[in-house]
């Protein structure tokens, strides 16, 4: 499900209904000044943060990436994906992630990585006018180890299947 909402005002009285005090005031400022969020089982656009059509496909496949990571793969599986990243290269997932993400679980920077790599791999095909082919994927996920890779596929194909459907 979507929604669009028309501020970051907006956004903000819908978190302090969902979530109240769950959420900490960083988080809350995070999605308010960001383009888009999840949660909930529902993606919300926020209208005056999105400029342009390229920042609209930006959020629309990073949003629905989270709700894909959410609904196929369990924490303790990214949590493996990011001590693998570590493993090769220590720092690394902190290094790619901007600094709002540092404060969260293993479990959430991978989702964001996921989902940044989503976003920039549907932007890619928007640009070209047409949907990315395997080749390509591998070529945008070579820093990636083999669950790295296969989440972004099933996450990248579940997308392109929901889209094909609506």
């Amino acid at each position: 499900a979507y929604a669009v909402v028309r501020t970051a005002e907006d956004m903000r009285s819908i978190l302090d209904r969902d979530f109240g005090n769950t959420l900490n005031e960083k988080e809350k400022q995070n999605t308010c000044t960001g383009l888009g969020a999840y949660f909930n089982n529902r993606t919300y656009f926020i209208a005056e943060n999105i400029d342009n059509s390229n920042n609209f496909i930006r959020t629309w496949a990073h949003e629905n990436a989270h709700r894909e990571t959410e609904h196929n793969f369990s924490e303790d599986f990214l949590a493996s994906i990011y001590e693998a990243f570590e493993a090769s290269e220590q720092g690394i997932v902190d290094k790619l992630l901007p600094s709002r993400y540092a404060d969260l679980s293993t479990a959430e920077k991978v989702d964001e990585m996921l989902s940044f790599t989503i976003e920039e791999m549907f932007t890619q095909a928007a640009m070209q006018g047409h949907s990315l082919t395997s080749k390509q994927i591998d070529r945008m996920t070579s820093m990636g180890n083999i669950d790295f890779k296969g989440a972004l596929s099933t996450i990248y194909n579940n997308i392109i299947n929901v889209q094909n459907n609506e």
